[in-house]
């Protein structure tokens, strides 16, 4: 379909091969040599990453800058800077002001000036009912942070011992937590050379991007909702900041346990700790991940009305029929309605918010040259893009195993939380907003990474 399309006209969206799914958004593609390109890297992806196997070794830095850090694209990382800046500025007045990092609290009064500045020129309502369904816990395996632990896993259980690990060259045995944690330090550390003025090009580029109208716009939502709801979601999201007393702790040991990391960390990419549930995973808590994939959904089931007769196609647009249906089935049963003005701030033009391509990877996020090294037990260049392709593979992969019935516990318990409601109801915003807007933001979003 793609090779005999009529010139200028190829619409794409989705092209499989064996079990790997390339989405490029539901995008005008309007150069066949580039239809070509995209059809060749379909066809190659699976061979990439099926066989890569053993610990993966993971580059840090690169062209000026650090390689973890938090994406600025996923909508629940920026709701979550907004919110924390919220709380960091108001709790800082007064005499609490000494208890607080001087750079941090001049970028997040610069944050929240911008999302006033913003609001104020173009206010937007947003119904209870869609804050409701933004910050609905969702429990899943993949989260940093159970929501249903009795207790929180602190820095020393997670990050922290694994961060000590990496620096005597050891394997990470929590890399989710690790790499997460390694994000928010090296975020940090960025805040600090801002108010210095020393930031690298590469760098000075990622920061401005937090401060794009986009970014912006979707942050301004989060602080329009009821601030008890937002802030309970995101305690489940980012605990051990949310207490002055121990952010404060966390801060004073990460600054040694982070910093100066070295060039290369080591993780393991069997299995978590538990050695049943295989990582990485889409985390099916961030936002932006759910969201595309049931906008992926929604494009491959109008792609193919009926279900190819054999293989991987079949069971894969059999799992999308069944996200679809149970998303649609929610929009008629509560009524779900979203303002034109709330989707164009959810679902922003995104494309280039994040760090600098690495060896100018043609499709942002999918770079084969990381995967043949991964697969060859080399060193990943481009971690944080070729790890979103990696767990798009193995989501994949378990979608395989669960239509042939050999799910582990913890496998299916992942694949279950994919149909809780709490998921539903944020999936069921993506639908209710304009197709062409949210085709638009999928393809900014380099889509082909949230595909199952």
């Amino acid at each position: 379909q793609v090779l005999f399309s009529e010139p200028f006209a190829i619409r794409t969206p989705a092209m499989t091969s064996g079990r790997f799914s390339l989405v490029a958004g539901a995008s005008r593609v309007t150069d066949r040599w580039l239809a070509l390109l995209m059809l060749a890297a379909a066809t190659s992806a699976e061979h990439c990453t099926e066989d890569i196997q053993g610990p993966l070794h993971l580059s840090t830095a690169a062209k000026g800058t650090v390689l973890q850090l938090p994406e600025v694209q996923s909508m629940a990382t920026s709701m979550s800077h907004a919110l924390l800046c919220r709380r960091i500025v108001r709790e800082a007045r007064g005499r609490a002001a000494r208890n607080f990092n001087r750079a941090y609290l001049e970028h997040c009064s610069r944050q929240l000036s911008l999302i006033a500045a913003l609001s104020k020129k173009a206010a937007v309502l947003v119904p209870d009912d869609v804050c409701q369904a933004l910050f609905s816990q969702v429990d899943a395996p993949t989260a940093q942070w159970r929501v249903s632990d009795s207790r929180r896993l602190s820095s020393e259980e997670g990050g922290v011992a694994d961060a000590r690990r990496a620096k005597q060259g050891e394997l990470v045995l929590q890399p989710r937590v690790f790499l997460s944690e390694l994000a928010g330090f090296n975020f940090g550390e960025l805040i600090v050379k801002e108010e210095k003025g020393t930031l690298t090009k590469a760098e000075l580029e990622y920061m401005n991007s937090w401060a794009s109208p986009a970014i912006v716009g979707q942050q301004a939502v989060a602080l329009a909702c009821q601030q008890e709801l937002a802030e309970t979601w995101m305690q489940g999201r980012v605990p051990s900041v949310i207490n002055r007393a121990a952010a404060t702790k966390f801060l004073r040991r990460s600054q040694s346990d982070f910093a100066r990391m070295p060039s290369v960390v080591h993780v393991r990419a069997e299995a978590d700790t538990s050695g049943a549930l295989v990582w990485p995973l889409p985390a099916v808590q961030d936002t932006t991940v759910l969201m595309s994939h049931a906008l992926h959904c929604k494009q491959m089931v109008q792609a193919m009305p009926a279900a190819p007769g054999h293989g991987f196609d079949k069971v894969h647009r059999e799992h999308c029929a069944a996200r679809v249906a149970m998303i649609e089935a929610y929009i008629k049963e509560a009524g779900v309605a979203v303002q034109k003005a709330v989707c164009e701030a959810l679902f922003p033009e995104v494309d280039g918010l994040d760090a600098p391509d690495i060896e100018g990877s043609m499709f942002r996020v999918f770079n084969t040259s990381d995967a043949q090294r991964a697969r060859r037990g080399g060193t990943v260049l481009d971690p944080q893009r070729f790890l979103m392709h990696f767990a798009s593979w193995k989501l994949g992969w378990l979608i395989g195993k669960e239509a042939n019935g050999t799910l582990t516990t913890a496998e299916n318990e992942y694949m279950r939380s994919w149909e809780t409601r709490a998921v539903i109801r944020q999936q069921a915003i993506a639908f209710a907003c304009e197709a062409a807007l949210t085709d638009q933001w999928m393809h900014g979003q380099g889509a082909m990474v949230f595909a199952s």
